[in-house]
């Protein structure tokens, strides 16, 4: 019953965190096309072109041809160099066989290869995707309303934290009890972040992402304990009664971190080293503890 009580305890206790995160080398890997059973259809990567009107498909020069009327007149701009320096010059030009002749229309063309990791952009019903290669092409995904994509992710994450909980192991060869301690204390974690973006396509109300990450580090910390004639009983010579002691700590740790958007779930494993004189009589001086935190990410640093 009491190893039970002491995972309850264990289990539950749960460290409220302030976080500022900063993200670096955000990479997403975009496929080709994308399949959806209901309503049945693929999504494919594609990008903007412009061919002459002339080697237009039908399609392609109907939808010219309601756009641009013959014997109606239309002003068209260029942009030139003039004493070395770029002007726009505009003029009123009458649309007949000359104009569809030099006329350029848009055609969407399919990405059959994509193998490149991209940074993306989701704006009205699109996901862009920019290539981390020297191309001046953009491709993007386009959704219907209410349709959802979801593209992995990696990514290094730095985190600053504060675990104001910590279980401490118990020693018996020491007579050493388990301990949960509360303090003051300044974290840095960082690491490497695997996940992914869900891309949520929401006509006229607003897109919507949800970004679920895993974050593997480790930690860095500083905070203080006091000790006392308690803390240091397996000490050979323990602090008398009365007699507290300020110490600072030095921390190391690894963990884990689980984020939903904002909140952040994560369990991490440590030892904490007293520093200066006495130092060395504190009970749990480099000895191990176990944390669990909670937090939400309020800021970036």
């Amino acid at each position: 019953m009491k190893y039970l009580s002491s995972l309850i305890i264990l289990l539950l206790f749960c460290s409220i965190n302030s976080f500022g995160q900063e993200t670096f080398r955000k990479r997403y890997y975009v496929k080709k096309s994308y399949s959806f059973k209901k309503p049945k259809r693929v999504v494919e990567l594609q990008k903007d072109t412009l061919i002459k009107y002339n080697n237009a498909n039908p399609k392609e020069k109907a939808k010219a041809d309601k756009e641009y009327v013959m014997g109606d007149k239309v002003m068209v701009t260029k942009s030139t160099e003039l004493n070395g320096q770029a002007v726009t010059i505009s003029k009123e030009v009458v649309i007949n066989d000359t104009f569809f002749d030099s006329l350029k229309v848009p055609r969407k063309l399919t990405v059959t290869n994509c193998k490149s990791k991209a940074s993306l952009l989701f704006k009205e019903n699109k996901i862009f995707v920019n290539p981390w290669v020297l191309k001046e092409e953009i491709y993007y995904l386009e959704l219907k309303n209410r349709q959802t994509i979801k593209i992995p992710f990696f990514e290094w994450t730095v985190n600053t934290m504060t675990l104001p909980l910590k279980y401490r192991f118990k020693n018996e060869d020491d007579d050493i009890s388990e301990e949960f301690t509360t303090a003051f204390n300044v974290n840095l974690f960082g690491g490497f972040s695997f996940g992914t973006t869900k891309f949520f396509h929401r006509k006229k109300v607003g897109n919507k992402t949800i970004n679920r990450k895993i974050t593997l580090g480790a930690l860095l910390g500083a905070s203080t304990v006091e000790l006392n004639s308690s803390n240091t009983s397996a000490a050979d010579d323990p602090l008398g009664e009365g007699v507290k002691i300020t110490k600072g700590l030095r921390t190391l740790g690894i963990g884990a971190v689980y984020s939903y958007n904002k909140i952040n779930f994560g369990l991490f494993i440590g030892s904490d080293k007293s520093i200066g004189k006495d130092a060395k009589k504190w009970n749990y001086n480099n000895s191990l503890w176990f944390g669990v935190g909670l937090g939400y990410s309020l800021f970036s640093f």
